[in-house]
């Protein structure tokens, strides 16, 4: 049965669900939009093997919306700083679904040492952003 809490941050109280036992934990991190409910059965089924987390980015789900637009950077501070709260031990498999993928990117890069693997799906390229537009510009597109 999963376990719900709500963890202070300071600013705003974010919430998350835990299940499972083992190592490592696998995170789930959610699309643009989406809440952790959109990871209900796979949270299941990785809860029958290890221990798993997902949780509501600020403004999401029953999370408190954040006092402030947040950027990529500041919502993996966040990620880190409730891991850090929680007291959950890496290294961490991230696994990030579209702006979540990117953010488990940015984690990755930012704290290497907390990660043993990612699994990334449907994420942006790291360069789509420009090649769009490139892409735009060269058909006379503005």
């Amino acid at each position: 049965m999963p376990s719900h809490a709500f963890v202070d941050l300071g600013e705003y109280r974010l919430c998350l669900m835990t299940a499972g036992q083992g190592t490592p934990l696998v995170i789930l991190e959610a699309g643009a939009g989406d809440a952790s409910t959109t990871w209900q059965g796979i949270f299941q089924a990785v809860a029958q093997f290890t221990q798993v987390m997902a949780y509501d980015r600020a403004g999401l789900g029953q999370s408190d919306a954040a006092p402030r637009p947040r950027t990529a950077w500041q919502l993996t501070d966040d990620l880190q700083k409730l891991l850090r709260l929680v007291q959950l031990e890496g290294p961490y498999v991230l696994v990030g679904h579209s702006l979540g993928a990117l953010l488990s990117r940015l984690y990755a890069q930012r704290y290497p040492q907390d990660v043993a693997g990612l699994v990334l799906i449907d994420g942006p390229h790291p360069e789509q952003g420009s090649r769009f537009a490139s892409a735009l510009t060269a058909t006379g597109y503005h």
